[in-house]
C-alpha cells in the first residue's frame, strides 16, 4: 500500500513540474523567433491555440492564470499571460492579469532562445533548470502545491530538457 501511495504522488509530482513545460510547447505552433514579435502577435495566436499542439490536458492546475514577465534587454518589462480553463490551454493575452494563480519570469534572451527552438518544452526544462526561468504561485495553495513540486522537479525536467545556447535574436 505504501508502494502505491508513493507512485501516486510520484506520478503527481511529475505531472505538475511540467505544466510549464507543457504551456510552452503549446506554443511551438507559434512563428516568432523573437520577444518584439511574439509579443505584437499575441493577437493573432489565440487561433492557433486550438492546434494539435495544444490538445493536451494539465490534469492538475485545472484553471489558472500565468503571468509571464520578460525583463527586456533595455530594462523595460514585457508582460503577457496564459489562462488554462478547464486544463486547456485557452488564450494568451498582452499585459499581465489582475490575480495571477501562477507568475514566470523570464530574460528577453532566453525567451527568445525558446521562441527559436524546435523543442519549446525541452528548451523551457533546460533553462529552467539553468535557473534562468524563475517559478512562483499566488496563494497559499497553489505556493504549497507548486513548491512541493519544485522539490521533485530536477528529475522530471532532467528527462525532457534539450540543452540550448542562450542568445538573443
Amino acid at each position: 500500500m505504501k508502494t502505491k501511495s508513493l507512485f501516486l504522488i510520484g506520478v503527481f509530482i511529475v505531472v505538475v513540474m511540467s505544466v510549464q513545460a507543457q504551456a510552452m510547447s503549446c506554443l511551438d505552433a507559434i512563428p516568432s523567433k523573437k520577444t518584439a514579435d511574439f509579443m505584437a502577435g499575441i493577437p493573432d495566436f489565440n487561433t492557433q491555440l486550438g492546434s494539435a499542439a495544444c490538445e493536451n490536458k494539465i490534469p492538475v492546475f485545472k484553471n489558472e492564470v500565468m503571468n509571464v514577465q520578460v525583463s527586456m534587454a533595455d530594462g523595460s518589462t514585457q508582460n503577457f499571460f496564459l489562462t488554462i480553463q478547464k486544463g486547456f490551454m485557452n488564450s494568451i493575452t498582452a499585459g499581465a492579469a489582475d490575480k495571477p494563480t501562477l507568475l514566470m519570469r523570464i530574460g528577453e534572451c532566453e525567451f527568445d532562445t525558446i521562441l527559436r527552438s524546435d523543442n519549446k518544452g525541452g528548451a523551457f526544462a533546460y533553462l529552467y533548470l539553468q535557473k534562468k526561468i524563475g517559478l512562483s504561485a499566488h496563494g497559499f495553495f497553489k505556493k504549497m502545491k507548486l513548491g512541493t513540486a519544485k522539490m521533485f522537479m530536477g528529475g522530471a525536467l532532467k528527462k525532457i530538457q534539450t540543452p540550448v545556447d542562450i542568445a538573443c535574436a
